[in-house]
């Protein structure tokens, strides 16, 4: 019958053509909750930071048996690859050991091993070679003998990231706009990222957003989540980041409630030469780069972190963005309010229809009676918001100690609600808890107070938990209870998906 390698590349063989595959199969984005998505790529999909997702035994072939011949995977980079890729570093394998340089990829398995090649979350494959793979970020093969892939990555979008390191206020590369330039390219190239990079940063609004680049190209972090769509302007007053740049140059996220630096004005009467502006990095709103003022010379002490972008950078018509997902739970703002419980239920059900979301909907308040997200049937399910972007891997995170992955902070039809909301629950501990005092009486009464929380932010944390003490970072730090305000304010409130 031959050698025991060659009966086991038959049989792997047969089972790939059994189940309707062929020998070199493609496979669509394997999703975080393990289901492959055959579609479109859904960057909203939880980074995987391995490439354990889909199929990597073939046979029962050991990759130990010496009795098995060792067979080569040879990658290389077509001519038409995209410059912006930095294609040495933008592929990956499943089992491990492929090794890349600029020009191309190679990996040596057992023949009748299974490989799984993918892309990192920023990139993608427009083709992986004729009759071989569809174009996407993965691609699934059974080797059974020698083989060469001709591939063409291309990058999603313009990447951002915020440094790793946090650098003392008033020295080192945060002195001046080179020198923090300087310290975004160090940042990226000992990281592995291909090309150059200016630092979000400047000494006055106008001049650091000269230093950004032209024509509002959009960007993306390293996990390929969307930060800023295509046309929309890096400016204080009408930033709207899809997703915070809380995403460092090595794809790992920084602590809630982080500062960057976006101005260094010049300070004469401080001891420092600088009198730096801070942002925060989890905000999605214009005070990523502006919420703290202008930082005293008593604070001198303080350390910040540096915004990164990608330039030169190149024109994408849109960046990756999911589709509806019927199976998740969705959650929106109504700015439509009222003090009775079901009067918000009813408006949280009109604007869902309206906006076409899936399920039925009822109003996320707190009282002193229920768990708030006992109305929901599925806690499992996938949070996301109207734009269809991932905020939890399970709506049961929401209110959690879990960050969301944004804020979550939009209307029904997608547009922006960048302001307080009421929800009931308790500014104190235990999280989640509710009472008549802070409930407007369970939703009965105009009279007394409710509790507030500020849709721009990412985290449930208890207000003054911050390591900022500034009164603005407060305001940032939770997204379901920030401060107690009348039950007469003009009312918002988070709508959720109950079926």
């Amino acid at each position: 019958m031959g050698s025991p390698w060659m009966v086991r590349a038959l049989l792997a063989t047969m089972a790939a053509a059994l189940s309707g595959c062929t020998l070199l199969s493609g496979f669509g984005e394997f999703r975080a909750d393990g289901a492959a998505d055959m579609g479109a790529r859904d960057s909203s999909v939880e980074p995987d930071s391995g490439l354990d997702a889909g199929p990597t035994d073939a046979g029962d072939v050991d990759a130990n048996d010496a009795d098995v011949p060792l067979v080569r995977l040879t990658v290389r980079f077509s001519s038409g690859s995209d410059a912006e890729v930095g294609t040495g570093t933008v592929l990956n394998s499943q089992p491990s050991g492929l090794v890349c340089t600029a020009t191309g990829c190679e990996l040596s398995v057992r023949a009748g091993s299974s490989v799984l090649l993918r892309t990192v979350a920023w990139a993608s494959v427009s083709n992986w070679g004729t009759g071989v793979c569809a174009s996407g970020p993965t691609c699934a093969l059974v080797l059974t003998t020698d083989t060469t892939l001709t591939i063409t990555p291309v990058a999603l979008g313009n990447l951002a990231f915020v440094t790793s390191i946090a650098y003392p206020i008033g020295a080192g590369p945060v002195l001046s706009v080179p020198a923090a330039d300087a310290e975004c390219g160090v940042r990226a190239a000992a990281a592995g990222l291909p090309g150059t990079y200016v630092a979000l940063i400047g000494p006055t609004r106008a001049e650091r957003l000269d230093h950004v680049p032209a024509g509002n190209p959009g960007w993306i972090r390293l996990d390929g989540r969307v930060a800023v769509r295509v046309g929309v302007t890096i400016d204080p007053s009408i930033s709207r980041l899809v997703h915070p740049i809380d995403v460092d140059e090595n794809g790992g996220t920084v602590p809630v409630n982080d500062t960057a630096i976006a101005y260094i004005a010049p300070a004469p009467d401080c001891p420092g030469p600088i009198l730096p502006t801070l942002g925060l990095v989890h905000a999605t709103d214009a005070a990523f780069v502006s919420d703290s003022g202008s930082i005293p010379c008593s604070a001198a002490f303080l350390s910040a972190r540096l915004y990164c972008l990608r330039a030169p950078t190149r024109a994408f018509d849109a960046l990756p963005e999911p589709s509806v997902d019927a199976d998740a739970v969705y959650v929106f703002i109504t700015e439509n309010g009222a003090s009775s419980r079901t009067d918000n239920d009813t408006a949280c059900a009109t604007e869902a229809a309206a906006a076409g979301l899936p399920g039925s909907y009822r109003a996320l308040l707190g009282d002193s009676t229920t768990a708030p997200l006992s109305i929901v049937a599925r806690p499992d399910a996938a949070l996301r918001r109207a734009d269809h972007h991932l905020l939890a891997l399970r709506a049961s995170d929401f209110l959690s100690e879990t960050t969301l992955f944004t804020a979550p902070s939009q209307h029904a039809d997608g547009t922006p609600h960048i302001d307080l909301v009421m929800t009931g629950f308790a500014l104190l501990n235990p999280r989640g808890s509710s009472s008549l005092t802070e409930t407007c009486r369970d939703w009965t009464s105009t009279s007394g107070s409710d509790v507030f929380g500020a849709t721009y932010c990412i985290s449930a944390a208890r207000p003054g938990a911050v390591a900022n003490p500034d009164a603005y970072a407060r305001l940032y730090s939770s997204y379901s209870r920030v401060l107690a305000l009348g039950c007469d304010m003009p009312q918002s409130v988070y709508c959720i998906r109950t079926n």
